[in-house]
């Protein structure tokens, strides 16, 4: 059996085929497609009865020359494994996403576009995880979110908008994490979106244009040709919406002028290194890249229009260029500085005009650990390790030389397991209590000294860089820091520059004694001799506060867990994780050392910690 079902009806039999029978060369059309499938439905329950992949033998390309599949960045050819990763997200129920970073986007690209290998598509998008999720996973514990979007606009009538694409992007990291398209009567519903904050944004899609209707006012729906939607502005729906977990926030969206106008800011393509594109563009933590944008109307986006929506990438504001490469519509370029500690995921970049019309690029960037790396799980790669951990601690790159060091370290276990689990462990844990003990737990006990709170991961992610780690110019570079935070809002609003001493010394022990339980008040007299009025002597107490033994040791557990789900998993503490942790460590017989190693290997091999890096969890437990 080598061919596929006919569409007219299915055999039972699930198949992967690259026979080259009348059947399976049909499918593929003009021959441009490396790769379809095709499904089969049980009419009554809705499930996958059948599910048939053929892989095009001889794949052709745009300029109509035969392409090849390879396994290792071949130039000008088709990843393989990239498309079968495609193929199966059909096999399992998925359709194409919009998302231009998403596995189960529409286009595969060569490899050697944009000079790099086309591995990406290897790794599954948090879109693609999500709607995974949301097919065969549990919704316990994740939310949902739905509405409906109506045009009010056209002709005078509520019209509902069919085929409009909508997107969920993380409020503090800016990263893509669900998608899904409106249906026929307007209505959407995204599901397994983990609880946190969001913005929500959608774009009408740009496909072809029906021969009878004219141009720029609709636009073909993907999901059904036969009929067409109104072509509108790319716009927010919300700008930071709280979703909780077992719950559906509803969020329903009526369109006026001039979202509901036709759109003259058109982006299409993507590019660096000479090349544009349709596949997503990847960028890399510590790095500098130069994007290209093309489509209609990107040469009226000044600079200061341009942004990649995500505290960890900047726009070089002196690097705008109109480029030529000879397209029907311009195409400008830009620098992207990419932060040392960014997030894997993938990023949208957002336009505005000159006349204030905006559109996205929803995913076009994409930061993906696997794309280099050879591992099953790219965090098994020694280089690939300790980068990560320069990146997660410290907010940079390593030196060749300092690298070299550490992957040394990694490397003299030979073929010996445990060995190299124990120096992996080893090598981790100090990266973690060098920087824990010279930064991260001060960031840490300013926040409960000046506020009464823990800060938030993205707060912390603001501040850690502030803490310079070089021993001579950390002292300055911590009153500098507390300088910064007396000024700040939610500070004076506690505290207002206008209090008195007595007051404010009264106030900032007594919340010190309340969050901590640590009585400090024996400070007061030399405390009261740092106070006189200024930003600075506000500072310096709240600093002598916060460094102060006492609170520093009272507060150490505490900070420590929250270190690892900042460092390790990149996210807010669950509090019964996080109340968990803190027992152990409180409950500990050995050295604080001993305690915080334990911690670490539990950490590292978990399957969250990898599964941020890959697909595979090779590690199980300590």
């Amino acid at each position: 059996m080598q061919s596929i079902s006919p569409v007219s009806g299915g055999d039972g039999v699930s198949l992967i085929t690259i026979a080259e029978t009348a059947e399976n060369l049909a499918i593929f059309g003009r021959g441009h497609n490396p790769a379809r499938t095709r499904l089969f439905y049980d009419p009554e329950t809705g499930e996958i009865v059948e599910a048939d992949i053929a892989i095009n033998a001889h794949p052709i390309g745009a300029d109509g020359t035969l392409v090849q599949f390879s396994t290792d960045g071949t130039p000008g050819t088709y990843d393989l494994e990239s498309t079968f990763m495609h193929e199966i997200g059909h096999f399992l129920g998925l359709d194409h996403s919009n998302v231009i970073s998403s596995t189960m986007q529409a286009h595969q690209g060569v490899n050697g576009t944009y000079r790099l290998t086309a591995f990406t598509e290897r790794t599954l998008s948090e879109d693609d995880r999500t709607r995974v999720l949301s097919l065969y996973g549990s919704s316990e514990g994740l939310s949902a979110i739905e509405g409906k979007l109506t045009n009010s606009s056209w002709g005078g009538y509520p019209v509902p908008l069919h085929g409009a694409h909508i997107w969920v992007e993380e409020s503090d990291s800016g990263r893509v994490v669900a998608s899904g398209i409106t249906s026929a009567n307007g209505n959407y519903r995204i599901e397994s979106i983990p609880a946190g904050q969001y913005r929500v944004l959608t774009e009408y899609l740009d496909g072809p244009i029906d021969a009878d209707v004219s141009s720029g006012s609709v636009a073909m729906n993907p999901a059904n040709p036969t009929r067409v939607q109104r072509a509108f502005r790319s716009f927010q729906l919300h700008n930071r919406v709280r979703l909780r977990a077992d719950a559906t926030t509803r969020i329903n969206f009526v369109m006026v002028p001039p979202q509901s106008g036709p759109p003259i800011l058109k982006p299409r393509l993507l590019g660096t290194n000479g090349d544009l594109s349709a596949t997503p563009l990847p960028a890399e933590a510590g790095k500098k890249l130069t994007v290209y944008v093309g489509g209609e109307g990107v040469d009226q986006v000044p600079i200061n229009g341009i942004s990649v929506m995500s505290p960890f990438m900047t726009i070089d504001p002196d690097s705008l260029t109109l480029q030529q490469f000879g397209t029907s519509f311009p195409v400008i370029g830009f620098d992207v500085t990419v932060a040392a500690h960014a997030s894997f995921g993938d990023y949208s970049i957002r336009l505005q005009s000159n006349s204030g019309e905006v559109a996205y690029l929803p995913g076009g960037l994409t930061i993906d650990p696997g794309v280099n790396s050879a591992a099953a799980n790219p965090a098994d790669d020694s280089r690939f390790f300790i980068s990560q951990h320069y990146r997660d601690f410290l907010g940079r790159e390593p030196t060749a030389v300092r690298a070299n060091k550490w992957i040394n370290e990694l490397g003299n276990c030979g073929s010996d397991a445990d060995c190299a689990r124990g120096r992996r462990v080893d090598v981790s844990a100090a990266f973690v209590e060098n920087e824990f003990l010279q930064t991260w737990s001060f960031i840490y006990r300013v926040y409960k000294v000046a506020l009464g709170r823990r800060p938030t991961l993205s707060e912390f992610n603001s501040d850690r860089l502030k803490i310079v780690t070089d021993p001579e110019a950390r002292g300055n570079s911590k009153l500098a820091f507390t300088k910064a935070f007396a000024v700040r809002p939610e500070f004076l609003e506690k505290y207002a520059t206008s209090v008195k001493a007595d007051k404010f010394l009264e106030e900032l022990m007594s919340s010190v004694m309340q969050t901590a339980e640590v009585d400090l008040f024996s400070e007061r007299g030399n405390l009261a001799a740092l106070y006189d009025g200024t930003t600075t002597g506000r500072a310096e107490i709240i600093q002598r506060l916060a460094d102060h033994p006492a609170f520093a040791k009272r507060e150490s557990s505490k900070a420590f867990v929250l270190a690892q789900y900042f460092g390790y998993l990149r996210r807010e503490p669950d509090e019964s994780g996080y109340n968990f942790w803190l027992s152990t460590l409180d409950a500990r017989t050995g050295s604080d050392s001993t305690a915080h190693r334990a911690m670490v290997c539990a950490f590292i091999t978990s399957a969250e910690y990898q599964s941020r890096f890959g697909m595979y969890v090779t590690h199980k437990g300590c």
